[in-house]
């Protein structure tokens, strides 16, 4: 798109903004926005869906609830940018740089987020189903109460993020019940109770000498461990030496009396 019309298109936006009689809302769906250079931009509820802006320099720009379905955002610069709401489902966002970015509330279903950084992102309330983060950067990200039901967030590096009880994990579960339920189920699997297996203060240690994994599977590398139990396996590692997960509560005798 040449410079002087996506000038127009956005002095026009800009004026709808304030009064919708007086500008028009920027429709932008399909266009060749590649390189372009948006930073700053005001393209609040503006209609990007399908547009091509692989390599833009979106940073700092206010996209808050901006139609942005199946855009292609690959390697685009969009550290610091407003996101708030936007729906960037099935958008291909690979390798794009949204450190620091607003993605609260954002869709980011079916989306392609591999080897995207993603640090220091607000995704409070993001909507992620079955997204792909292989790979991508979530450091100090803020995934509170985000739903990453059926993401791929394999590689993913999580150090620092922050997860609430209502973060949905990629296999379902909000993160309560994955440590009220899942923990205890996979510490036990091996045979060993959980007070056997957390007595021997594992929980600080995150390699195969002794980490929990390792203490109750009584293995010294991942293949030992059972073949069904693989994905749980990966999971709990990954949420575990982001330390995102905290020692699950020993059941006191009296409990498991009142249970039986």
């Amino acid at each position: 798109m040449e410079i002087k019309g996506l000038c127009n298109i956005l002095e026009n936006h800009k004026m709808w903004l304030v009064n919708p009689e007086a500008g028009k809302r920027a429709s932008l769906r399909g266009a060749d926005l590649r390189g372009a250079g948006l930073h700053d931009c005001d393209l609040r509820r503006s209609d990007l869906s399908g547009a091509d802006m692989q390599n833009a320099d979106i940073r700092q720009a206010n996209l808050s609830g901006a139609d942005m379905r199946g855009a292609r955002l690959h390697e685009a610069n969009l550290r610091g940018t407003n996101l708030t709401g936007a729906d960037m489902s099935r958008a291909d966002v690979r390798g794009a740089n949204l450190g620091g970015a607003n993605l609260s509330g954002a869709i980011l279903c079916h989306s392609d987020l591999r080897g995207a950084n993603m640090s220091e992102t607000d995704l409070r309330e993001a909507e992620m189903g079955e997204a792909n983060l292989r790979g991508a950067n979530l450091t100090w990200a803020n995934l509170s109460g985000a739903d990453m039901r059926e993401a791929d967030i394999r590689g993913a590096n999580l150090t620092g993020a922050v997860f609430s009880e209502d973060t949905i994990l990629e296999t379902g579960e909000r993160l309560s019940v994955y440590q009220k339920e899942v923990i205890p189920a996979l510490l036990t699997a091996g045979g060993r109770s959980l007070a056997d297996v957390l007595s021997t203060g594992c929980w600080k240690w995150h390699d195969w000498g002794n980490c929990p994994i390792a203490v109750a599977f009584r293995a010294k590398n991942r293949s030992r461990c059972p073949v069904l139990l693989q994905p749980r396996i990966l999971q709990f590692i990954q949420l575990f030496d982001a330390n995102l997960l905290t020692a699950p509560e020993i059941p006191s005798a009296a409990n498991i009396d009142n249970a039986v």
